[in-house]
């Protein structure tokens, strides 16, 4: 989120550093995402999505305690990882879900698409009203 940069910027972390830590989970999402679906099977897609978000929410949360540039590099990889696992889980899992609305299905994927363009519009605000309050770190242990 927007954040993110400013953060790293408190860490002293150059621009192409913030680059690399706001690009680095779609790096990992594209080098994994064949792999991570043979774990999607494998696991089942109801656990590979709960797997996938604590991955997420756990990689989230490191971010906020770091205090150096590497760490948070760390932290980030984890972040796409777990980004990896439930970014192919979740629409498997609604597709699963819509299947059994036989009539309904558009209504289903519009509000469904409604709440996700919800977390996106008010997600990064909230963050910048949590970020503008407190800490820079909240927003990051907030999201995980």
């Amino acid at each position: 989120g927007p954040i993110l940069p400013a953060y790293a910027n408190n860490l002293n972390v150059n621009e192409s550093g913030v680059g690399l830590i706001v690009g680095l989970p779609s790096v990992v999402k594209a080098l994994l995402s064949l792999p991570a679906c043979y774990l999607v099977a494998w696991f089942g897609c109801g656990q590979a999505l709960v797997i996938g978000l604590l991955v997420d929410g756990a990689g989230t949360g490191a971010s906020g305690l770091m205090w150096e540039f590497k760490g948070l590099v760390l932290s980030r990889l984890v972040v796409g990882v777990g980004a990896t696992l439930d970014g192919i889980a979740s629409p498997i899992y609604v597709m699963d879900l819509a299947s059994r609305l036989q009539h309904n299905q558009g209504s289903f994927f519009g509000w469904y698409r409604f709440v996700m363009v919800l977390g996106n519009v008010f997600g990064p605000y909230v963050g910048g009203w949590l970020a503008h309050r407190s800490k820079l770190r909240l927003p990051f242990l907030m999201a995980s």
